[in-house]
Parts: C-alpha cells; sequence; structure tokens
C-alpha cells in the first residue's frame, strides 16, 4: 500500500489549490470593473498579439477551447472582443475591440496595485523564483520554452 502521505507534495494539487486562491485575489480586485482575471488575461494578450486565432489563443493562456469559449461569450456581448471567421470556414479569428482596449487601460492600473501588492507580501524573489519555477514546469510539460514570463511585472 501507498503511503497517503506522499501526495502532500503533488504538485498537480498545490499549484491547483494556489492557482484558485490567486485567481480569487485578483478577481475581487477586478470586480468593481465587472471582468474576471482570466478575461483580464484574455484582453492583454489580444492587446499583445493583436488578432489571432482561436486555437492559438487557448494555447497561449493555457486554457481548453471550451474554458476559452466561456470566457470569450460575456467579453465578446459586452463588445470587448470580436470575433471574426478565419481564413478559412474551419477557423476563427479573435481581436481586441476599441471597448476592450479602453476596458484593459481602465482596469490595469487595478490590476497592477494588486499585483504589486501581492509581489510585495511574497517577496520580490520569492515571486521571481515562482515564476521561474511554473516557467520551468511548463516548459518541462510542453517540451519548449515558453514565452517571456519572466516579469513580477508587466510594463
Amino acid at each position: 500500500m501507498i503511503a497517503i502521505n506522499k501526495t502532500r507534495g503533488c504538485l498537480n494539487f498545490q499549484l491547483r489549490r494556489t492557482s484558485r486562491l490567486l485567481a480569487r485575489y485578483y478577481d475581487d480586485a477586478l470586480r468593481p470593473f465587472g471582468l474576471r482575471i482570466t478575461q483580464f488575461n484574455i484582453l492583454a494578450v489580444l492587446a499583445q498579439t493583436g488578432p489571432i486565432a482561436i486555437t492559438a489563443l487557448a494555447d497561449f493562456v493555457g486554457l481548453e477551447r471550451s474554458a476559452l469559449a466561456r470566457n470569450l461569450k460575456p467579453i465578446a456581448r459586452k463588445q470587448f472582443v470580436t470575433i471574426v471567421p478565419g481564413k478559412d470556414k474551419r477557423t476563427r479569428t479573435v481581436k481586441l475591440a476599441s471597448a476592450g482596449g479602453r476596458k484593459l487601460k481602465e482596469t490595469l492600473p487595478r490590476w497592477d496595485q494588486a499585483q504589486t501588492k501581492l509581489v510585495e507580501k511574497v517577496g520580490r524573489d520569492d515571486a521571481s523564483a515562482l515564476l521561474r519555477a511554473v516557467g520551468k514546469v511548463d516548459e518541462t510539460l510542453r517540451g519548449e520554452p515558453r514565452a517571456s514570463t519572466s516579469q513580477t511585472r508587466s510594463t
């Protein structure tokens, strides 16, 4: 029989639990703006990538296509993003709409405040080490280097 206490160090369990805490923390910060952190991240990615195929966006943000679709619906209804047919009939492309750019600009200071507060509480060195460790896990499991996410603050 396997000693159950070995599971206490399960990376998946620890990261998912912490991920849910982080999501709640950022969701609370962004709630006055009517955005969840996943939606904010989608807007931020679109601001940086420009129009992108939905499949590529799902991969970039680390969501299953169905989860991405659930997150795109409310921000598409609010006209923060536009979803248009892609190069062929089987693909769709999503792009940041002007209202989405304005919403991102409006919420960015609050996100930055929440980010700065958390980094200060955790400690800049530990926050940077955490990002490096998560990046290494991501790279190991994907088998390729991850896009630059080693910064603790977006500039």
